[in-house]
């Protein structure tokens, strides 16, 4: 069954996430999913049972260490780069996303309506909004489009990160360029995050300052790290 538009991701213990995942992307006109676990522990397998048996839902074991030696990002580059290769006769366009993201127009179109203006281009680059914690300290009840709201302010001249959409026929893949250690300091929560997975991931020493809105997010990142092998440490100011 080839898909015009499909989605592919790569989770951990997500159980509680997935079916909202795929069900507000089926809404969005997104077909088909290849979904890479982790090494979950928890019941996503009867969660997504139902999407694979009608062939929604591809799921891939993914057991690799999600850090590799050295600190460096290993399991999701992986698996996007096997998605490419694996499903590239599978689907139009796929689209790269985290669990904790969801793709969809602003103007509330579906997004196959769209896609065919940028059929001349091998991929875009689609601008993600921050939402944080929305001022949350644990998970409520309920879904997490409804519970997260509040939007990070962006001002006109902020880098804002962005995921992509491509054409898996056309997508060449060349990297990683090689990232070396810096100082940095974290502006918010996601910004920071993202910082810190940089930094693990690069060559030498990095150094993250202002890490409180890191620490409000993501409790113990620094220990949860260093048992998926990271080298970091946490120092005094």
């Amino acid at each position: 069954m080839r898909a015009y538009l499909s989605a592919c991701t790569i989770y951990r213990d997500a159980a509680s996430y997935l079916a909202e995942w795929i069900e507000f992307h089926r809404l969005m006109g997104v077909e088909r999913f290849f979904l890479y676990d982790n090494g979950s522990a928890d019941g996503h397998r009867e969660v997504l049972a139902p999407y694979v048996d009608d062939g929604t839902a591809v799921v891939h074991d993914w057991p690799m260490p999600f850090v590799g030696d050295g600190g460096r990002g290993l399991a999701l580059r992986h698996a996007f780069d096997h998605c490419l290769r694996a499903h590239r006769e599978d689907s139009r366009w796929i689209a790269f996303l985290d669990i904790d993201e969801f793709l969809f127009s602003p103007g509330g179109d579906p997004l196959p309506r769209l896609l065919p203006d940028y059929e001349e281009y091998p991929g875009l680059c689609v601008s993600r909004a921050e939402f944080g914690t929305s001022g949350h300290r644990a998970r409520p009840p309920g879904l997490v489009i409804e519970n997260y709201v509040h939007r990070r302010r962006v001002k006109p001249d902020d880098w804002v990160p962005v995921k992509s959409v491509v054409d898996p026929h056309r997508a060449i893949v060349i990297g990683p360029r090689r990232l070396r250690g810096q100082r940095l300091s974290s502006p918010d929560i996601r910004a920071g995050m993202a910082m810190l997975i940089a930094a693990v991931c690069a060559d030498g020493t990095s150094e993250i300052h202002n890490v409180r809105d890191i620490d409000r997010g993501y409790e113990r990142i620094d220990e949860r790290l260093r048992g998926l092998g990271a080298q970091i440490e946490r120092v005094a100011a």
